[in-house]
């Protein structure tokens, strides 16, 4: 039966439903562990290991070295699956050498990174996670490969095998005493075996080779990416830093519950992501190549504005049910963050324009841009609002952000995006969580969500911003549904 259910909907939507299967596995695991984290961490505690994961996603960027966007970018677009190979082993040639020089260089350099950062980190716990980071490389570089050519199977496999045992392994770590030491000890048992694993499946898959023209092609692309999540890095993490310095720890750990929660908004937008960015430059270099990029983009947004809405709607309740009271402050945010990372994502999926060159300066200067701007906003509002104030300068920032690159994209290669349509559902979006914001009960959020998707997915169709296509497919699945009151005409 579910053989028979997928034959029948597009390649694309079987695609992300197993990329949504894997995401279930791998990511509801770190979610069932937030009330583990904090029944057994305190707030100070929790927001020392936010701290860390947020120097994580620095040093992860730099280590990374835009490998996977190049997988995608060079790979993606070679003639013959000879040069896709050709070019997947020389990235990943660089990403054995990176981690190498990243392990040595970390280990000599975590006292100082230590002392750098906010909240009384301990260096062997800033240690442990370096090498974790060491090892990013290769897992990265594989999972793209994967990702590229279908293999969701594996995808998943890989994804949810480090998920449980890190999990396993922290929840041990804690019920021993081991605090944010075990959990950091148990994330890089997690990460070395993965990258073992998906190292040797890479291997011989592609083989691994060294060539300086391409070395110099790939570090052209991916060094300005390198630079551009850098300057990410301050709208997507350095609040907490500021937060941690003006208000506390405690406080960043309020947030950080928060956040973890807006974060489910991208893990139910990710199968479409994890399909999206393997497969954009494949078809916009094919038959009518523009349109059907156009068709798709427009297809994430309007499941991403709906994932936020359905998210902020129930966030707030997950938090007071999971957590202990001291953490229930985080309820009262998640919605605002809820919207924050429908804007992320949807930039994401808006930006293929600015990845259509050779290099990656266009993001560095989007990013660049958009850090100083974030970076100002946060010494202005922080000291003075706290969290709010480190919210709302987030909001303003990823505002100006999708708009920049929406602007960036588009005068390097327009595409024929409905930007009109797409801005009225976000801003159909942003006044439904303004809206679940203000409520103060579960009933009343939950009942203006579920207003709130309905309209949303009713505009959508009428819209014409999902292809008809693709509706029919769904509506066959559902019979008894009165699917021509639905079908619109003359959308493609």
């Amino acid at each position: 039966m579910l053989r028979t259910l997928s034959a029948r909907l597009p390649p694309g939507l079987q695609q992300t439903l197993l990329y949504a299967f894997s995401i279930l596995v791998a990511k509801g695991v770190s979610f069932v562990m937030v009330p583990v984290f904090t029944q057994f961490l305190s707030p100070e505690d929790y927001g020392r290991l936010d701290i860390l994961q947020t120097l994580a996603d620095l040093l992860s960027v730099v280590v990374g070295l835009g490998l996977a966007d190049s997988v995608y970018r060079f790979a993606g677009s070679a003639r013959g699956e000879a040069e896709r190979r050709k070019a997947t082993a020389s990235i990943f040639g660089i990403a054995m050498a990176s981690g190498l020089i990243f392990l040595a260089a970390g280990q000599i350099a975590a006292p100082w990174i230590t002392i750098a950062l906010p909240g009384g980190i301990a260096t062997s716990e800033t240690r442990l996670l370096l090498i974790s980071l060491a090892a990013s490389g290769l897992i990265l570089v594989p999972l793209a490969w994967l990702r590229m050519n279908n293999r969701a199977g594996i995808y998943a496999i890989a994804s949810a095998g480090r998920s449980v045992i890190q999990a396993g392994l922290a929840t041990l770590m804690l019920v021993l005493g081991f605090g944010v030491w075990g959990v950091l000890l148990a994330g890089m048992i997690a990460c070395m075996v993965l990258a073992t694993s998906l190292a040797l499946y890479q291997l011989r898959q592609t083989g691994m080779t060294i060539a300086a023209a391409r070395t110099r092609e790939h570090v052209a692309f991916g060094g300005p990416l390198v630079l551009a999540g850098a300057a990410a890095f301050v709208l997507g993490s350095c609040d907490r830093w500021i937060l941690a310095a003006f208000v506390g720890v405690e406080a960043v750990a309020i947030y950080a519950v928060a956040v973890k929660f807006a974060l489910i908004v991208a893990m139910a937008a990710q199968p479409f992501e994890l399909w999206w960015l393997a497969r954009r430059f494949p078809m916009l270099n094919g038959p009518d190549g523009e349109k059907r990029v156009a068709v798709a983009a427009g297809t994430g947004v309007v499941w991403t504005v709906l994932c936020g809405v359905g998210v902020a709607a129930t966030a707030p309740t997950a938090i007071r049910l999971m957590t202990p009271e001291a953490y229930h402050a985080a309820a009262s945010l998640a919605p605002w963050l809820c919207g924050i990372a429908v804007l992320h994502a949807v930039t994401g999926i808006l930006n293929i324009g600015i990845y259509s060159g050779r290099t990656g300066w266009d993001a560095f200067r989007v990013e660049a841009t958009i850090a100083v701007i974030a970076l100002a906003l946060y010494f202005l509002l922080i000291p003075e609002l706290g969290v709010t104030g480190a919210i709302l300068a987030t909001a303003v920032a990823q505002v100006a952000r999708l708009s920049l690159v929406v602007w960036l994209a588009q005068r390097r290669r327009r595409l024929p995006y409905r930007l009109g349509r797409l801005g009225l559902l976000l801003a159909m979006g942003g006044v439904a969580v303004a809206v679940i914001g203000q409520q103060t009960d579960p009933l009343s959020e939950v009942l203006m969500g579920t207003l709130a998707l309905g309209i949303i997915a009713g505009s959508g169709l009428l819209l014409g911003l999902a292809p008809d296509a693709l509706v029919r497919k769904l509506l066959a699945l559902f019979p008894f549904l009165p699917g021509h009151l639905l079908a619109v005409d003359g959308r493609g």
